[in-house]
């Protein structure tokens, strides 16, 4: 609590008061306890000790708290207050104990006065400001012993104290992260060396791959490309067909992969050598196509959907798939020459 101007001046006139009339304190004696008292009375330089201020009131007791600083005299430094806490007394008809503790420490050797302790209260009722004062003490600050007839000897080195796991989980966690990346950048790096996408999301077809590809030959043959001059289209649209059944059939990415590669791959199947010879001269038109913006005659476009149509029929067959998905009621047939 901030002592203001008027209260100053109020304190004034009571300490006055105070020396010409004795009568006063013995009233204010009646009505109000005050006490300061410390914890340790000697004390080594530079060590702390505990300085607490008491004040025992009726709660209807207006009280200003002495006002510390940081320090007590020249030679006492505060370290550390207190809020002043309010503790209710049993049994004293509502009397208030209020407490505060002050750490205070000196780096002065000798014997070190600490004055009073100075509290301004009014009791209900009255209109005077009345003060009662703490005894003063005496605080002894020694110097430490020093045995002179001993050697000198060194500054004592640091303790080691024990790691805790608070002070290496953050290097922990660092080594996981790095250890995570150099696995990413590997795992990324081997995919890309094979031309592998990076998540690879399968999702099951309603239908058995072969049915899907047959149904997308014939809407394929259905379109008319090349016979209205998209001949490029038409290959394009071929080949992916076929990539996209042998992707969904044998789990080979062929649509990441370029021809050669496909056929490479299409040799660790069950697929016989007549069935991959079809399949390798579709797709080496359409890479003629493409590529090389080769225009091939109106039979090579049939036969190329043709060997596709097959390649899908007896791929199935050479697999062993079963009798439900290999019977020709399945099978969609391509006719011959719709220009």
């Amino acid at each position: 609590m901030k002592l203001t101007s008027k209260y100053a001046a109020i304190t004034l006139l009571l300490f006055l008061r105070a020396f010409l009339s004795p009568v006063s304190n013995l009233v204010i004696a009646q009505d109000i306890r005050v006490n300061a008292r410390l914890e340790d009375d000697v004390i080594l330089i530079g060590e702390q000790t505990t300085l607490t201020l008491e004040a025992t009131v009726p709660p209807s007791c207006l009280l200003v708290w002495p006002q510390v600083g940081d320090t007590l005299v020249s030679q006492i430094e505060v370290v550390r207050k207190s809020p002043v806490d309010t503790v209710p007394q049993a049994n004293t008809e509502g009397t208030i104990r209020l407490t505060q503790q002050l750490v205070i420490t000196s780096f002065d050797s000798g014997y070190i006065a600490i004055p009073p302790f100075l509290f301004v209260y009014q009791t209900a009722g009255t209109e005077d400001y009345q003060t009662g004062e703490t005894e003063a003490m005496l605080l002894q600050v020694d110097n430490p012993k020093v045995n002179m007839a001993e050697d000198i000897k060194d500054i004592k080195g640091p303790l080691r104290a024990p790691v805790t796991f608070a002070e290496i989980w953050p290097w922990l966690l660092c080594v996981l992260l790095l250890a995570g990346a150099i696995i990413l950048f590997l795992y990324y790096r081997r995919r890309r060396k094979k031309a592998q996408p990076l998540v690879v999301f399968r999702r099951k077809p309603s239908q058995p791959a072969h049915v899907i590809a047959l149904d997308e030959l014939e809407k394929l043959k259905a379109k008319k490309l090349w016979q209205s001059g998209k001949v490029k289209q038409y290959h394009t649209e071929l080949t992916d067909i076929v990539r996209n059944y042998i992707a969904a059939r044998f789990g080979i990415h062929a649509t990441e992969m370029v021809t050669h590669e496909i056929l490479e791959s299409i040799e660790k199947t069950p697929v016989g050598p007549s069935i991959r010879s079809k399949l390798r001269e579709t797709l080496e038109l359409a890479d003629l196509v493409k590529f090389a913006k080769e225009n091939p005659l109106p039979d090579e476009h049939e036969r190329s959907l043709n060997q596709a149509v097959d390649f899908v029929k007896e791929s199935v067959r050479t697999a062993d798939e079963t009798p439900a998905e290999a019977t020709d009621s399945q099978m969609i047939s391509i006719t011959e020459d719709q220009k």
